[in-house]
């Protein structure tokens, strides 16, 4: 039982549902972010990861991709997507691979012996065709859908002993064990493919889980 001063048991039930609903809701932002790939490609080569705030340089670009063929070269540092200044990672990631093949980003760089930033129009190219599901490897096919998939072990631990047991401590220690296995995951990799509106609940997820591991 819980040691200690004990709680109505409404209480540890909305306490539960709320748990769960965060953890659940983390885990499948989380399998769809890494998962996704999007549907197109601009060439840059940039910092990994990106700086957080600020321009980046142009470390490397595609030979014959879009962002070369509009006239980008490597040492660029760029400074604004769609006229707006970078002061954050998505702004990259939203205006470039959140977008269709064809479509049309307005790309701002400073360049070395320019006296002000040049802008071009990059018209975003399709992703060169993956290797099919069905051509990988088996072994490869079945270590990527468990990596990839991770969380859902211990949801289904965590949050199956938690139910069961809600009066118990250390089903509640358990619990948030597993959540903290779950925010363990890598996700600055992956928050790209995560829905803009979800970004803040997932990076505050992750920080606040995975620092209770310990």
């Amino acid at each position: 039982m819980l040691q200690g001063a004990s709680f109505p048991r409404p209480v540890l039930v909305t306490l539960a549902v709320l748990f769960a609903a965060a953890t659940v809701l983390y885990s499948a932002v989380w399998m769809y972010a890494v998962r996704w790939e999007g549907d197109v490609r601009i060439g840059i080569t940039a910092p990994s990861p990106p700086p957080q705030t600020g321009p980046f340089s142009v470390d490397g670009l595609a030979d014959g991709g879009p962002a070369q063929q509009a006239g980008l070269v490597v040492g660029d540092q760029l400074v604004a997507v769609n006229g707006r200044a970078l002061d954050s990672p998505y702004r990259y990631w939203d205006a470039v691979y959140h977008q269709r093949p064809g479509d049309v980003v307005s790309v701002t760089v400073e360049r070395p012996g320019e006296p002000a930033p040049v802008t071009f129009d990059v018209t975003l190219g399709p992703l060169p065709p993956a290797l099919p599901a069905d051509e990988r490897p088996l072994a490869q096919a079945i270590l990527t859908e468990v990596r990839e998939s991770a969380p859902v072990l211990f949801v289904m631990v965590g949050l199956g002993v938690l139910f069961l047991r809600l009066d118990d401590r250390n089903a509640w220690l358990l619990a948030l064990l597993c959540g903290g296995f779950v925010a363990s995951s890598p996700l600055l990799t992956s928050e790209a493919g995560m829905p803009p509106a979800l970004r803040g609940f997932g990076v505050a997820y992750k920080v606040t889980f995975h620092g209770l591991v310990g």
